[in-house]
């Protein structure tokens, strides 16, 4: 897969945490070469690689992905 992030791989896993709440976790592979935010951001901080990381349906959980 790729898109205008750059995404390389996905894996999306659906997930029970300790506390019983119910959710789905989301790893994305990037393309660090890409010109866009992320991938520059991730160059300025010399990194070998980058990915995003996403929640969706945890109750307290982030509202936007983690880089």
């Amino acid at each position: 897969m790729n898109d205008d992030i750059g995404r390389l791989a996905t894996r999306e896993y659906e997930v029970t945490l300790p506390g019983g709440s119910k959710g789905k976790l989301a790893f994305a592979l990037c393309d660090l070469a890409r010109e866009n935010a992320l991938a520059r951001h991730a160059r300025k901080r010399e990194a070998v690689a980058f990915g995003l990381l996403g929640f969706e349906g945890m109750r307290g959980g982030p509202r936007h992905p983690l880089l």
